[in-house]
């Protein structure tokens, strides 16, 4: 994300829910995997943002569902803050979406281990792992990233799994802290 000495973000959550959906599944259960998120500027300084957000990922068929919602800070000089906003070049996803599922991963692969459903891959966002399309490609397929007057208010996209669920190699968090 850039320069991270001066920019700091805080993590307040609200809610962290995994739910199994269908008892007689388990977690190589092949799945596609719909993400949905809801971004919301609640307050804006001079140095710092805070949103509220909310993540859901969905299973086809319905066997299991993710869901966080809370607040993120954001601190640090004003370029810092809309970098963190902003989308790289080859992405329609913000880099603080990817930052709020790269922290919060460990537990969503915890729970889902727990609760025998399959687990989501840590690059969900990013590019994927075999058998899995990129989000963006997922993005043109279906609504695609919505952007309002304060950044992004939604996003929609869909990634296919032809294993099912995420293996204990790659399951571990990518720039987590």
């Amino acid at each position: 994300m850039g320069e991270r000495d001066s920019l700091s973000i805080q993590l307040n959550l609200r809610t962290l829910s995994v739910d199994k959906l269908d008892e007689n599944t388990n977690r190589n259960t092949p799945v596609t995997f719909r993400v949905n998120v809801k971004f919301d500027e609640t307050s804006r300084k001079v140095e710092e943002t805070t949103v509220e957000f909310g993540i859901t990922v969905s299973t086809e068929p319905n066997i299991a569902r993710f869901g966080v919602e809370g607040l993120a800070v954001v601190k640090g000089k004003a370029e810092d803050i809309e970098r963190v906003f902003a989308a790289p070049p080859d992405s329609k996803v913000p880099n603080l979406l990817f930052e709020i599922y790269d922290r919060l991963y460990t537990a969503v692969y915890v729970t889902s281990s727990i609760l025998d459903v399959p687990c989501p891959s840590p690059l969900l966002l990013r590019s994927g792992v075999e058998g899995e399309k990129p989000v963006e490609a997922a993005q043109a397929e279906q609504s695609g990233v919505e952007k309002g007057a304060d950044g992004v208010v939604g996003m929609k996209a869909g990634v296919t799994r032809a294993s099912g669920g995420a293996s204990p190699e790659s399951a571990t968090p990518q720039g987590s802290q």
